[in-house]
């Protein structure tokens, strides 16, 4: 970020005296100016450093207090029947950082002195310093006229630096992937080792050790994301196969989708994208159930208009249940939603888009707390609403997610009493 001192230090009425420039560990820099002003002066402009700027003071040769006023990046200061002014201020935006290297551009048209942390160490300079001293316990240097540009680390540099950073990445990503609830015991297990590396000083060990949980953490984000685009497919095909009346095999299909479910809860995403997809070509192959030959022999005609009304009421079915939501649109947008919340969410289409907690309690065969937090979850996803109706809370499907119901129309729909 560059520092800008420009022509308006140097104004009609006072002139800039000197200027250092503090860097503290967390980027911050304080900055001390002095001025020369004209006591006849009623007031002087000087042009702040940074648009950032915090806990400004502006004092007189004696200590006073003379009132300011900020417009953009200018302060104007009442300066009248003062001969020197003094400005101290706190600018947070003047330094940048990538990584463990920090930088500080500066653009000044008189020398100035530059004071670092204790612990800073600098890398690289665009022009060599008039003098580098010390200032205290802190190094400093003195920077002539004209464009600067210093980066610099502080505390740690080499391998322990660089183990620091792998571990911190290989945390911010695993705490953001505990907010998904996925199963992260490897990669938490594989940081904790590098920790234990980290602490024991072997810092090359404790690197490779975090880019390995971090990469555990990635694989684990993208086995989830698999299982559960296997599940929502496997889903389908049930669905389809129940409104086109192929019946048998749907026991099957079923069975190896829950256990699908049970896997994904346990964190076995591999497992449940296997068992997803074998119960995927189960319903896929499921077939509609044929008369018997008793049956048959007892009236073939009254069998054919049987059978031709049970067409006409499952084409019906079909219409209806793909009419009143589209669950595949839903989860295709939203994968990350577990198999206990899509469960709900299909639970909920087939009551036409709502039920009472209750009722979603028996269906999905949770406990309350447990439920209680899936319908939360929905409901922070904009998914669900929640309502109270007869002194029970009613959840409902949100109108958006509706695909062709009443909803979808623009027509409120009162659930059933």
């Amino acid at each position: 970020m560059a520092l800008s001192l420009t022509a308006a230090f140097s104004q009609e009425g006072s002139s800039y005296q000197s200027l250092v420039l503090t860097v503290y560990a967390d980027g911050a820099v304080h900055v001390t100016m002095t001025l020369a002003v004209e006591p006849t002066q009623p007031s002087v402009e000087v042009a702040l450093l940074g648009k950032a700027v915090e806990n400004l003071l502006a004092t007189d040769e004696n200590g006073t207090l003379l009132d300011g006023t900020v417009n953009g990046s200018i302060l104007t200061v009442d300066t009248l029947g003062a001969s020197r002014l003094l400005l101290d201020y706190d600018c947070l935006d003047l330094t940048s950082k990538l990584g463990a290297l920090w930088t500080l551009k500066v653009s000044s048209p008189m020398n100035f002195t530059l004071v670092f942390p204790a612990d800073a160490t600098i890398i690289e300079m665009s022009q060599i310093p008039l003098e580098i001293k010390s200032l205290g316990d802190r190094p400093a240097l003195v920077l002539a006229s004209g464009s600067q540009e210093i980066s610099y680390v502080i505390g740690l540099f080499g391998p322990q630096a660089e183990a620091a950073d792998a571990i911190t990445i290989a945390q911010r990503a695993i705490d953001a992937l505990a907010s998904q609830d996925l199963n992260l015991s490897m990669p938490r297990s594989k940081l904790n080792e590098a920790k234990a590396a980290y602490e024991a000083q072997q810092y090359l060990s404790a690197k490779s050790l975090a880019e390995q949980a971090l990469s555990l953490a990635y694989t684990t984000r993208d086995l989830a994301a698999n299982a559960t685009k296997a599940i929502v497919q496997a889903e389908a095909a049930i669905r389809v196969a129940q409104a086109e009346g192929r019946t048998n095999g749907i026991a099957e299909a079923q069975a190896l989708l829950e256990s699908a479910n049970n896997a994904y809860r346990g964190g076995e995403y591999l497992e449940a994208a296997t068992l997803a997809g074998r119960a995927e070509s189960a319903a896929k192959g499921a077939t509609a159930p044929f008369p018997s030959l008793m049956m048959l022999g007892a009236g073939a005609a009254a069998s054919a208009v049987g059978l031709t009304a049970l067409l006409l009421h499952v084409r019906g079915t079909r219409t209806r249940a793909e009419a009143s939501i589209d669950l595949e649109r839903l989860f295709r947008e939203k994968p990350w939603l577990n198999p206990d919340q899509r469960k709900v969410i299909t639970f909920l289409a087939g009551k036409k888009g709502g039920a009472f907690e209750a009722e979603i309690r028996e269906a999905v065969n949770e406990p309350k707390s447990t439920v209680w937090r899936i319908i939360r979850r929905l409901e922070d996803e904009g998914i669900v609403s929640v309502e109270p109706l007869r002194g029970q809370n009613y959840v409902r499907l949100q109108p958006h997610q509706d695909a062709g119901g009443d909803k979808a129309a623009g027509r409120s729909q009162e659930p059933k009493r």
